[in-house]
């Protein structure tokens, strides 16, 4: 699948942005360093971001089993907004979180019913997280829930 980096101010029409690998790769060390490898290292979780297309920032996010229970998807969301490298949210239509459980040992994810662009998600995982990966959930953030976080972050920071 072939993208383009997208992330200049002069194309800036909304809905618009698509991140090569090169871009990709920089957004996630963005998002590490923004808060992603602390809670990796105190609570489990861990995310990232495998795709920007078309104005939708898809991110898979593993959470240890004790999580499950009740995982923070908006945690993981709110880090995000604070990368260095996410600076084209003017341009971001959507963010897709796909949520699983942590199992243990490295294996493919399980999942009872898929289909479309989902299937092809967790083809993904299973490939890079392995067999103990349960897929637990997605949440999909709209234009709308995403300007509302950004702003309750914006303001917990001052």
């Amino acid at each position: 699948m072939t993208t383009t980096t997208n992330t200049s101010q002069e194309n800036s029409s909304s809905g618009n942005i698509s991140l090569d690998a090169e871009a990709l790769k920089k957004l996630n060390a963005s998002f590490t360093s923004a808060g992603i490898k602390w809670i990796a290292m105190f609570r489990g979780i861990w995310a990232e971001v495998v795709e920007v297309e078309n104005g939708q920032v898809t991110i898979l996010a593993t959470f240890p089993k004790r999580e499950v229970d009740d995982p923070d998807p908006d945690l993981v969301l709110r880090i995000l907004l604070c990368c260095k490298q996410f600076d084209f949210m003017d341009r971001v239509e959507k963010v897709f979180l796909v949520m699983y459980k942590d199992e243990g040992v490295a294996g493919g994810v399980l999942s009872a019913d898929s289909s479309g662009k989902e299937l092809e998600l967790l083809q993904k995982a299973s490939e890079k997280f392995g067999k103990n990966k349960v897929h637990i959930g997605e949440r999909l953030y709209d234009k709308e829930t995403l300007l509302a976080v950004q702003e309750e972050v914006s303001s917990s920071a001052t």
